[in-house]
Protein backbone atom coordinates (compact mmCIF):
# COMPACT_ATOMS: atom_id res chain seq x y z
CA UNK A 1 0.00 0.00 0.00
CA UNK A 2 1.45 3.31 -1.05
CA UNK A 3 1.31 6.19 1.41
CA UNK A 4 0.58 9.79 0.58
CA UNK A 5 3.62 11.97 1.20
CA UNK A 6 4.33 15.70 1.16
CA UNK A 7 4.05 17.21 -2.29
CA UNK A 8 7.17 18.28 -4.13
CA UNK A 9 7.71 22.03 -4.56
CA UNK A 10 7.25 22.93 -8.22
CA UNK A 11 10.00 25.06 -9.81
CA UNK A 12 7.16 27.16 -11.25
CA UNK A 13 5.80 28.37 -7.93
CA UNK A 14 3.33 25.53 -7.50
CA UNK A 15 2.26 25.35 -11.16
CA UNK A 16 2.85 22.37 -13.41
CA UNK A 17 4.87 22.96 -16.62
CA UNK A 18 1.73 22.44 -18.73
CA UNK A 19 -0.08 25.10 -16.67
CA UNK A 20 2.78 27.53 -17.34
CA UNK A 21 2.60 26.88 -21.09
CA UNK A 22 -1.19 27.37 -21.12
CA UNK A 23 -0.87 30.63 -19.18
CA UNK A 24 1.87 31.86 -21.51
CA UNK A 25 -0.16 31.07 -24.64
CA UNK A 26 -3.28 32.63 -23.12
CA UNK A 27 -1.39 35.79 -22.22
CA UNK A 28 0.03 36.06 -25.74
CA UNK A 29 -3.43 35.63 -27.30
CA UNK A 30 -4.84 38.28 -24.97
CA UNK A 31 -2.08 40.73 -25.91
CA UNK A 32 -2.36 40.27 -29.69
CA UNK A 33 -5.16 42.88 -30.08
CA UNK A 34 -3.10 45.39 -28.08
CA UNK A 35 -0.07 44.72 -30.26
CA UNK A 36 -2.18 45.30 -33.38
CA UNK A 37 -3.50 48.55 -31.93
CA UNK A 38 0.02 49.73 -31.07
CA UNK A 39 1.35 48.86 -34.54
CA UNK A 40 -1.57 50.62 -36.19
CA UNK A 41 -0.65 53.88 -34.44
CA UNK A 42 3.10 53.48 -34.97
CA UNK A 43 5.22 54.48 -37.98
CA UNK A 44 5.71 50.80 -38.83
CA UNK A 45 2.02 50.16 -39.39
CA UNK A 46 0.44 46.70 -39.52
CA UNK A 47 2.50 44.67 -41.96
CA UNK A 48 3.45 41.02 -42.08
CA UNK A 49 7.05 41.73 -41.07
CA UNK A 50 6.13 44.06 -38.18
CA UNK A 51 3.48 41.66 -36.86
CA UNK A 52 5.85 38.68 -37.12
CA UNK A 53 8.64 40.54 -35.33
CA UNK A 54 6.31 41.70 -32.56
CA UNK A 55 4.82 38.25 -31.97
CA UNK A 56 8.30 36.70 -31.97
CA UNK A 57 9.61 39.13 -29.36
CA UNK A 58 6.53 38.92 -27.10
CA UNK A 59 7.27 35.47 -25.55
CA UNK A 60 10.88 36.51 -24.95
CA UNK A 61 9.74 39.70 -23.23
CA UNK A 62 7.28 37.80 -21.03
CA UNK A 63 9.96 35.29 -19.99
CA UNK A 64 12.39 38.11 -19.15
CA UNK A 65 9.72 39.85 -17.06
CA UNK A 66 9.03 36.61 -15.21
CA UNK A 67 12.76 36.11 -14.49
CA UNK A 68 13.08 39.65 -13.15
CA UNK A 69 10.03 39.25 -10.93
CA UNK A 70 11.28 35.88 -9.66
CA UNK A 71 14.66 37.35 -8.74
CA UNK A 72 12.96 40.30 -7.07
CA UNK A 73 10.89 37.90 -4.99
CA UNK A 74 14.04 36.08 -3.90
CA UNK A 75 15.80 39.34 -3.13
CA UNK A 76 12.93 40.51 -0.94
CA UNK A 77 12.95 37.17 0.86
CA UNK A 78 9.28 36.55 0.12
CA UNK A 79 8.20 32.92 0.67
CA UNK A 80 6.73 31.07 -2.30
CA UNK A 81 5.10 27.68 -2.93
CA UNK A 82 5.12 24.99 -0.24
CA UNK A 83 7.95 26.69 1.66
CA UNK A 84 5.80 29.82 1.76
CA UNK A 85 2.98 27.85 3.35
CA UNK A 86 5.33 26.76 6.10
CA UNK A 87 6.90 30.18 6.67
CA UNK A 88 3.82 32.42 6.72
CA UNK A 89 2.46 31.07 10.03
CA UNK A 90 5.87 31.72 11.62
CA UNK A 91 6.23 35.19 10.10
CA UNK A 92 2.74 36.35 11.05
CA UNK A 93 2.33 34.52 14.35
CA UNK A 94 -0.57 32.28 13.33
CA UNK A 95 -1.16 28.55 13.52
CA UNK A 96 -1.92 26.69 10.29
CA UNK A 97 -2.99 23.09 9.81
CA UNK A 98 -3.29 21.50 6.36
CA UNK A 99 -5.65 18.52 6.13
CA UNK A 100 -5.77 15.96 3.32
CA UNK A 101 -9.14 14.23 3.40
CA UNK A 102 -9.93 10.81 2.02
CA UNK A 103 -13.34 10.22 0.39
CA UNK A 104 -15.83 11.33 3.04
CA UNK A 105 -19.03 9.26 3.22
CA UNK A 106 -22.11 9.37 5.42
CA UNK A 107 -25.69 10.70 5.62
CA UNK A 108 -26.89 13.17 2.95
CA UNK A 109 -24.08 12.16 0.59
CA UNK A 110 -24.63 13.77 -2.81
CA UNK A 111 -21.53 12.85 -4.77
CA UNK A 112 -18.85 10.19 -5.08
CA UNK A 113 -18.77 6.56 -6.13
CA UNK A 114 -21.23 5.30 -3.48
CA UNK A 115 -23.87 7.88 -4.42
CA UNK A 116 -23.21 7.17 -8.13
CA UNK A 117 -23.62 3.39 -7.74
CA UNK A 118 -26.81 3.70 -5.69
CA UNK A 119 -28.45 5.97 -8.25
CA UNK A 120 -27.39 3.83 -11.20
CA UNK A 121 -28.77 0.67 -9.59
CA UNK A 122 -32.04 2.40 -8.72
CA UNK A 123 -32.49 3.17 -12.41
CA UNK A 124 -31.35 -0.25 -13.61
CA UNK A 125 -30.99 -2.99 -10.95
CA UNK A 126 -29.75 -5.48 -13.55
CA UNK A 127 -26.59 -3.69 -14.56
CA UNK A 128 -23.94 -1.36 -13.17
CA UNK A 129 -21.60 0.85 -15.18
CA UNK A 130 -18.22 1.30 -13.47
CA UNK A 131 -15.81 3.99 -14.63
CA UNK A 132 -12.38 2.35 -14.78
CA UNK A 133 -11.42 -1.28 -14.34
CA UNK A 134 -12.81 -1.49 -10.79
CA UNK A 135 -9.35 -2.01 -9.31
CA UNK A 136 -8.76 1.63 -8.38
CA UNK A 137 -7.70 1.86 -4.75
CA UNK A 138 -9.30 4.44 -2.46
CA UNK A 139 -9.23 5.57 1.17
CA UNK A 140 -12.54 6.43 2.84
CA UNK A 141 -13.69 7.95 6.11
CA UNK A 142 -17.10 8.45 7.73
CA UNK A 143 -18.15 12.08 8.14
CA UNK A 144 -18.36 11.78 11.94
CA UNK A 145 -14.77 10.49 12.07
CA UNK A 146 -13.69 13.26 9.68
CA UNK A 147 -15.12 15.90 12.04
CA UNK A 148 -13.43 14.29 15.05
CA UNK A 149 -10.10 14.07 13.20
CA UNK A 150 -10.33 17.72 12.16
CA UNK A 151 -10.86 18.85 15.74
CA UNK A 152 -8.01 16.69 17.05
CA UNK A 153 -5.63 17.92 14.33
CA UNK A 154 -6.36 21.53 15.27
CA UNK A 155 -6.48 21.21 19.05
CA UNK A 156 -3.60 18.76 19.58
CA UNK A 157 -1.15 20.36 17.15
CA UNK A 158 1.43 22.57 18.87
CA UNK A 159 3.49 23.50 15.82
CA UNK A 160 3.04 26.66 13.77
CA UNK A 161 2.46 24.57 10.63
CA UNK A 162 1.53 20.90 10.28
CA UNK A 163 0.05 18.55 7.67
CA UNK A 164 -2.25 15.61 8.47
CA UNK A 165 -3.95 12.92 6.42
CA UNK A 166 -7.56 12.24 7.45
CA UNK A 167 -8.80 8.76 6.55
CA UNK A 168 -9.66 5.38 7.98
CA UNK A 169 -6.95 2.82 8.62
CA UNK A 170 -7.71 0.67 5.56
CA UNK A 171 -8.43 1.12 1.88
CA UNK A 172 -10.73 -0.63 -0.57
CA UNK A 173 -11.11 -0.93 -4.34
CA UNK A 174 -13.97 0.37 -6.45
CA UNK A 175 -15.07 -3.26 -6.96
CA UNK A 176 -15.25 -3.67 -3.17
CA UNK A 177 -17.50 -0.61 -2.98
CA UNK A 178 -19.71 -2.05 -5.72
CA UNK A 179 -19.99 -5.33 -3.79
CA UNK A 180 -21.13 -3.55 -0.64
CA UNK A 181 -23.65 -1.34 -2.47
CA UNK A 182 -25.19 -4.32 -4.29
CA UNK A 183 -25.36 -6.24 -1.01
CA UNK A 184 -26.90 -3.32 0.91
CA UNK A 185 -29.57 -2.87 -1.77
CA UNK A 186 -30.43 -6.57 -1.68
CA UNK A 187 -29.69 -7.11 -5.36
CA UNK A 188 -28.26 -10.10 -7.18
CA UNK A 189 -26.93 -11.06 -10.60
CA UNK A 190 -25.89 -7.50 -11.37
CA UNK A 191 -23.90 -7.35 -14.59
CA UNK A 192 -20.95 -4.97 -14.39
CA UNK A 193 -19.83 -2.96 -17.38
CA UNK A 194 -16.37 -1.46 -17.01
CA UNK A 195 -15.28 1.73 -18.77
CA UNK A 196 -11.49 1.89 -18.30
CA UNK A 197 -9.32 4.70 -19.61
CA UNK A 198 -5.55 4.44 -20.14
CA UNK A 199 -4.16 2.18 -17.37
CA UNK A 200 -7.55 1.37 -15.86
CA UNK A 201 -8.62 4.71 -14.40
CA UNK A 202 -12.13 6.11 -14.77
CA UNK A 203 -11.31 9.32 -16.64
CA UNK A 204 -8.38 11.45 -17.71
CA UNK A 205 -6.82 12.87 -14.57
CA UNK A 206 -8.15 10.10 -12.33
CA UNK A 207 -5.71 8.40 -9.96
CA UNK A 208 -5.25 4.63 -9.89
CA UNK A 209 -4.50 4.36 -6.19
CA UNK A 210 -4.83 6.63 -3.15
CA UNK A 211 -4.07 5.15 0.27
CA UNK A 212 -3.49 7.70 3.02
CA UNK A 213 -1.38 6.92 6.08
CA UNK A 214 -2.85 8.32 9.32
CA UNK A 215 0.01 7.35 11.65
CA UNK A 216 0.73 10.99 12.49
CA UNK A 217 -2.90 11.69 13.37
CA UNK A 218 -3.19 8.48 15.42
CA UNK A 219 -0.15 9.60 17.42
CA UNK A 220 -2.22 12.68 18.38
CA UNK A 221 -5.00 10.49 19.75
CA UNK A 222 -7.27 9.95 16.75
CA UNK A 223 -8.91 6.56 16.32
CA UNK A 224 -11.60 6.02 13.66
CA UNK A 225 -14.88 4.70 15.08
CA UNK A 226 -16.21 3.47 11.75
CA UNK A 227 -13.94 0.76 10.41
CA UNK A 228 -13.57 0.26 6.66
CA UNK A 229 -13.11 -3.49 6.34
CA UNK A 230 -11.01 -4.87 3.52
CA UNK A 231 -12.40 -8.02 1.90
CA UNK A 232 -10.08 -11.01 2.10
CA UNK A 233 -8.04 -11.54 -1.05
Amino acid sequence: MSQNRDFEVSPFGGLEPLDVVVLLVGTILALIPLIGLALNHSPLGITFSSALASLSLLPVALVLIAIVLRRHTKAEGLPRGRSGNRLRPVLYGIKAVVLRYANVVGPRLRHGVVWDFVNKLRKDPSGLEILGDGKQMRSYIHVSDAVEATMIAWMKNTNAFEVYNIASENWVTVNDVADEVVKAMGLGNVKRVYRPVLHGVGWLGDVKGIALSIDKLKASGFKPVTIVERPSD
